[in-house]
């Protein structure tokens, strides 16, 4: 039995719990490739690592032995996060400090109970293998509760210097505390006292957790109002796109009038100029042509603008859709999606010579995934950042808006998004699953 208990402390130690935990809220991480294949190597790198930590003496801070073995747990779990994902540093950090309070309140209820049981005289055969069915027990009770709450979005809100900033010292405050408490009150001095302990850092835990998880949301709301705040403000541009399109409606209409009446007044005579004038009637009746049909309200208003823009300043705009699939998404979503990627498209191609003028559409299913790719001419080498271009502007914040707002839809019905800039070609490539959405 000293054998097998050696081997559990060796698998479920201090270093594995925590990475167990950190694991938890990874589900919506990128992987790399050779994903298990990293994690695998990593984790044998880790356990040595752990073991030559074993060796590092402890150092006396007031009275009290302080063991750099957690701290290098820390930082090896998040070497691994780092090695298998394809996250940014906040991100990391956010995961980290989840990971090691799950792990820290799990080892705070595993004493309270061992605690208990030891005061009423019962005996535990295998602490670590307790533990270990514990701890099997909590992580998926914290990932029910916390971490599944950032599986649909892959972290768009954790971007914010302070709040990472916020959870990293929550995490010191409870270990710090935890610590020298701990090293104070032990079960020898008195078992309500360190029944008490216990429970305290337990709840500071939960407490840290809660508040992490409040600044997560927060933020997320605060993104999602950006959003808001933003279509409000392409609605306008809208509303003032349409007076401008039916007052040109207007003017054709009448300008339609004028030269049906100079034809009527032709007969037989002027042929010549009757089939000039007709030439021109057929041109003007061709803009009806450009009011989108698709059977989806908002898809239609943005196609309609759009093509009626793209008409006016000789760009050439095609398009294919297909409605039924597109039915789940919600009509804000539809409107701000599909008018950022068109608005940015446009905005680059005015820049460019008319022959180079065309952007395409096409938002079609392939079984129970919508497939949406916009298409445009670009000349230009882009630099690209988390994914995205980075905006040659001087107004980087509101011109990278558009791409980040598609993004965060994408990611909201649980699709990716990836961006591609080469051979002349500017391309977004979008893909959502339909069924899980509807």
């Amino acid at each position: 039995m000293g054998i097998f208990n050696q081997i559990l402390s060796w698998i479920f130690n201090y270093y594995t719990l925590t990475l167990l935990a950190c694991l938890l809220f990874s589900f919506s991480f990128q992987r790399r490739s050779l994903f298990w294949v990293r994690l695998i190597l990593s984790v044998i790198v880790g356990y040595a690592l752990m073991l030559l930590a074993e060796r590092i003496p402890s150092v006396a801070i007031g009275g009290h032995k302080f063991s750099f073995r957690f701290l290098i747990a820390y930082v090896i779990c998040a070497g691994i996060l780092t090695v298998c994902f394809k996250q940014n540093w906040k991100e990391i950090c956010f995961c980290l400090v989840a990971g090691c309070l799950v792990q820290h309140a799990t080892s705070q209820i595993y004493m309270l109970v061992v605690t208990l049981l030891r005061a009423g005289g019962v005996a535990i055969v295998s602490h670590k293998l307790f533990e270990a069915g514990l701890s099997a027990l909590l992580y998926p009770l914290a990932y029910l509760i916390f971490a599944r709450r950032m599986r649909s979005n892959t972290l768009p809100f954790i971007h914010k210097g302070k709040l990472v900033i916020l959870a990293l010292l929550m995490m010191l405050l409870v270990y710090v505390s935890s610590y020298f408490v701990h090293s104070t009150v032990s079960w020898s001095v008195s078992s309500e006292a360190y029944l008490f302990v216990n429970l305290y850092d337990f709840v500071i835990c939960l407490l840290c957790l809660c508040i992490q998880f409040n600044f997560f949301t927060e933020a997320k709301l605060k993104e999602e109002n950006s959003v808001l705040e933003e279509l409000l403000v392409r609605q306008g541009k809208q509303q003032q796109l349409s007076r401008e399109n039916v007052e040109m409606i207007n003017v054709k209409c009448h300008d339609l009038k004028k030269q049906i009446e100079v034809i009527r007044k032709m007969g037989d005579v002027n042929t010549r100029e009757r089939d000039e004038l007709l030439g021109n009637l057929e041109r003007e009746v061709m803009i009806y042509d450009r009011v989108a049909k698709t059977g989806n309200d908002a898809l239609d208003i943005v196609l309609t603008e759009k093509s009626m823009y793209c008409e006016r300043h000789n760009i050439r705009f095609t398009y294919i859709v297909d409605n039924d699939k597109l039915s789940f998404l919600n009509a804000a979503d539809v409107y701000s999606l599909f008018g950022n990627a068109l608005e940015n498209a446009i905005e680059y191609l005015e820049t460019q010579p008319k022959s180079k003028r065309i952007v395409t559409l096409h938002a079609v299913g392939k079984g129970e995934i919508l497939s949406i790719s916009f298409e445009n001419y670009c000349a230009d080498t882009l630099e690209m950042k988390d994914g995205l271009p980075v905006s040659s502007k001087g107004d980087q914040l509101s011109h990278g808006f558009g791409l980040k707002s598609i993004r965060y839809i994408v990611e909201k019905y649980g699709g990716g998004m990836n961006v591609v800039a080469k051979n002349g070609v500017f391309a977004i490539n979008i893909a959502i699953p339909i069924s899980e959405t509807k």
